[in-house]
This record gives C-alpha cells, structure tokens and sequence, in this order.
C-alpha cells in the first residue's frame, strides 16, 4: 500500500515516516518483497525494527479509523483488509507495468476466470482423447504441448481467483466487505431454494380417494412461508445489484 501511494504521488522515494519493514512468507512461492528501484523497504527482525513497526502501523491505523470517510467498522476488519493486499505481491516482471496490473475491473476479472475455467475444461477433453492411440499412430495432438498450456492455465487461474478474493476483502461499502455481500448471497440464493422446495411438499393435493387411506395434513402455513420467500427473493434481487455495481467500479488488487 505504501508502495502504491509513493507511486500514485510521484514520490522520490518512500518517505521516512512510512518505511515500514516487509517480512518473508513461509511458502517460498509467495513474494511479499514490494521493494524496486527507486522505492526500498527493510526486511523485518525480531528486535527494534519490529517493535517500531507495530507501534506506527496501530498509530496509522487508529487514525484511519478515526477518518470520517473510512468505511471499516473496526480495527479487525481493517487489518483484515490489508493482510489480504499485503498477503502476496505481484513481481516485476510478471506485472508488466504498475498500470496495466491495476486497470483490470473486478467483473473482467470474474468474466476472465469464467474463460480460464472454459478453457481448462477444453484441455482436459483435448488431453484425454490423445492419452491413448492405437499402436503405431500418431496423436492428433502432442500431449506434452497440451500439459504445458494446461499448466499454464491453471497457474493464471490460481493467481487470479487470489486477486479476485484479496479485492472482494478489501473492498467495502457502507461498513460491510464485498466478501461479506457474496456469502450473504449464496446464503439467501440457498435458503429460497431450500423454502421452495418446502413449499412444493407442502402445497401437494391431500385428497383421499378411499376412506381407508391414510389422511394427510398440512403442519406449515403456505401462505406465510411464501410471504417469507417473495421477501427474501427481493433482497436477493437488491444484494445481486449492489455486488454487481461494485464489480464494475472496483479496480482488481
């Protein structure tokens, strides 16, 4: 974040005030060094340098919070927010330029997962009709070729579904996070279908053709409990819009 803000200001270098330490993750294949060029960060210890960093880091924070405009309900979700931005940074060389890594709005980022996942689909249907071949043919196309572009594939996609959660984290609106709305909507989506499904037992024909069968009853009111699916089907409808405008609006991390 810091590094971001000294570039979208033009900064020199980083300020002193703002040189927080970075430290290393456990899993070799994460980078969290933000450090290039011009913009250089220490790497963090045990000692003095940690201390001084945890000590400016809550200070920052409290202010942020602090902020009329902040839309973070608390500390908790704040640092919630800015563990998942910090959590693996992109490289140099793999973003190109600064620009072209951040103009990706969250909904091409969603419409090029639904791509990526098409795409590995196709190849597993490609690998598996070139597995086996009759002895002495030749396959229609080189497995080793499929594999390497499978692969490729599936580590666009890894990285890809990390931007698109670290984003959703990190965006809010009106206090609550875009990952927050989507769990809410998946919730709602299950529980109308769950009712429905209630429903339809519950509206079955009860006649009886014989004095000798058995009698059912219903032991729910149908018409309360659809009442309660119209009501959450509408706030399904409005959470779908809200979490599609900021889909639109939100720049991926």
């Amino acid at each position: 974040m810091v590094k971001l803000y000294c570039i979208e200001q033009k900064q020199g270098g980083v300020p002193s005030l703002l040189k927080f330490a970075y430290g290393d993750a456990r899993n070799p294949e994460v980078n969290r060094n933000p450090n290039s060029d011009i913009y250089k960060f220490s790497k963090l210890d045990r000692g003095k340098i940690h201390i001084e960093c945890n000590l400016k880091a809550n200070w920052l924070l409290k202010e942020v919070l602090n902020f009329p405009e902040c839309q973070f309900k608390d500390m908790r979700s704040l640092e919630a927010a800015l563990f998942m931005i910090g959590y693996a940074i992109p490289k140099e060389q793999e973003q190109q330029t600064l620009k072209t890594y951040r103009i990706m709005k969250l909904a091409e980022a969603l419409s090029l997962r639904a791509d990526l996942q098409k795409r590995i689909s196709q190849l597993e249907v490609r690998l598996k009709n070139n597995a086996r071949i009759q002895e002495g043919e030749e396959p229609a196309e080189d497995p080793r070729g499929l594999m390497d572009e499978l692969n490729n594939n599936l580590n666009d996609l890894e990285t890809l579904i990390f931007r698109i959660n670290r984003t959703n984290m990190a965006t809010l609106a009106e206090g609550t996070s875009l990952t927050e709305m989507i769990a809410k909507k998946d919730i709602l989506a299950l529980r109308i279908s769950v009712l429905r499904s209630v429903t339809q037992s519950a509206t079955g024909s009860l006649e009886r053709y014989s004095a000798n069968e058995i009698r059912y009853v219903r032991t729910i009111n149908v018409a309360d409990l659809q009442k309660e699916i119209d009501s959450y089907s509408k706030q399904l409808r409005e959470l779908d819009v809200k979490i599609q405008q900021l889909n639109w609006l939100t720049e991926l991390i």
